[in-house]
């Protein structure tokens, strides 16, 4: 049932409503991102739970059991990018395939905007839902330049014209 290592044990029982035990996995099954958690009567999970060790009686003609599997929790890490400073916001576990909504910005940067927080690959907004990979996660802060525009007025000269200055702030 999506295992990406590893058979399935297998029992053969010919007569109809005989007990089996229930066999645990012991490692043979693999699944990246998954822990086994049983067998189920469906391959979506969604028909009846039957854990390791428990009794089950086999219907006439037969029964296919399918392994369940439920998603092992990755660590998500918040990063302020150079230059940055400020405490990192914190985020528990999540589940592979789970989704959560990114912090706030909570690191500051001299001279710079917040932008987002970056995964490597695309970088989303702070509140955005975010769907975790199979693998931990480093979301890194990106920032953009402040510019200011600097105007000199005349203040109520009688002739010329004051100067203009357009300037790029960094580090203002």
């Amino acid at each position: 049932n999506g295992s990406t290592s590893g058979s399935a044990p297998s029992a053969t029982v010919s007569v109809t409503d005989a007990q089996i035990t229930l066999p645990a996995n012991s490692g043979v099954l693999a699944k990246t991102g998954y822990i086994f958690t049983g067998w189920n009567t469906l391959a979506n999970g969604s028909g009846t739970h039957y854990a390791v060790g428990g009794s089950y009686t086999v219907p006439a003609g037969g029964v296919t059991l399918y392994a369940e599997w439920t998603a092992t929790s990755q660590t998500v890490t918040y990063a302020g990018g150079s230059g940055a400073t400020g405490t990192a916001p914190t985020q528990g576990g999540v589940a592979t395939g789970g989704s959560f909504a990114l912090a706030a910005n909570s690191f500051t940067k001299t001279g710079y905007t917040f932008a987002g927080w970056n995964d490597g690959t695309t970088t989303y907004a702070a509140g955005a839902s975010y769907t975790m990979g199979a693998a931990n996660v480093t979301l890194t802060a990106q920032w953009t330049a402040n510019s200011a525009t600097v105007t000199y007025g005349a203040n109520g000269s009688t002739s010329g014209s004051a100067p203009s200055a357009t300037v790029s702030v960094t580090d203002a």
